[in-house]
């Protein structure tokens, strides 16, 4: 892997240590001492390359630095859920320690991020910003499958109550609160396709597709918000003429500029 950082091109990198975790980068030419870190996760097909070819080509990504983690099927083929890896490092900490590898060597701020997610990308990135909301700039979920949503009596992931190996996974789901929530679902992810989540509690208590799910869980956070007496920062994008392929969506104009203005815009 490279060691050198380059403008203006994709770089496969590495942090160090017995823990090594896999991410990419890019970071254009025109750049300040503080720019922004966009935080782009993949979904269950690791297109980690393409989510880096795609923001950097569509994108004006003028003053951002763009990282995309590398969440291996071998090592974390449950990262949506923050399931542990065998030596019980949990891909929330892998990123963790990305963003400070970036930091150490390259001087980069990266202490507050703009975290986007596609579809089991979008399911890590929600329950990431409710572990660390306080590393969260803005939260931009593009069609997660289903999601963790504010429910204290219901275990986890689909609610907070944890217990076995997630027994010290705390998450602060008022911290969403705290920062935007855009998601972002095509009119017609509306199908039971073989990726999703089809158990009969998911369909009963969330719905049965993804535009469903997104629109209960986008009503979950505006409630909680209301309960709080804080003004709802969350916003729900349903995009004409698009489904749930990442390919296609991003060969989709306006889902492309849908993206654009959600991910550069705080």
């Amino acid at each position: 892997m490279e060691t050198t950082l380059k403008r203006n091109k994709i770089m496969a990198m590495s942090t160090s240590g017995d823990e090594a975790c896999p991410y990419y980068i890019y970071v254009p030419k025109t750049i300040s001492e503080r720019p922004t870190i966009l935080v782009s996760v993949h979904g269950i097909t690791r297109n980690a390359v393409e989510h880096c070819t795609q923001f950097a080509e569509r994108f004006d990504l003028s003053d951002t630095v763009l990282v995309v983690p590398l969440f291996t099927k071998e090592r974390f083929k449950h990262f949506q859920i923050l399931r542990e890896d065998a030596a019980g490092l949990r891909p929330s900490d892998a990123l963790n320690l990305i963003l400070e590898d970036i930091e150490t060597k390259y001087g980069f701020e990266t202490k507050k991020i703009t975290l986007s997610g596609y579809s089991g990308g979008g399911q890590f990135a929600h329950r990431y910003a409710m572990l660390y909301p306080e590393r969260i700039q803005k939260l931009v979920l593009m069609a997660p499958g289903w999601y963790t949503f504010p429910d204290a009596k219901t275990a986890y992931p689909e609610g907070l109550k944890t217990s076995g190996e997630f027994e010290n996974l705390q998450l602060y789901p008022k911290g969403l609160l705290s920062f935007p929530v855009e998601i972002i679902v095509g009119e017609k992810d509306n199908r039971r396709d073989k990726n999703l989540n089809r158990s009969v509690a998911i369909d009963q208590n969330q719905g049965r597709n993804r535009m469903r799910r997104a629109q209960n869980w986008t009503k979950s956070i505006i409630e909680l918000s209301i309960l709080r007496d804080i003004k709802p920062n969350i916003k729900m994008t349903i995009v004409t003429g698009a489904g749930h392929d990442f390919k296609a969506n991003f060969n989709k104009a306006n889902y492309v500029q849908c993206v654009r203005a959600a991910v550069l815009s705080i």
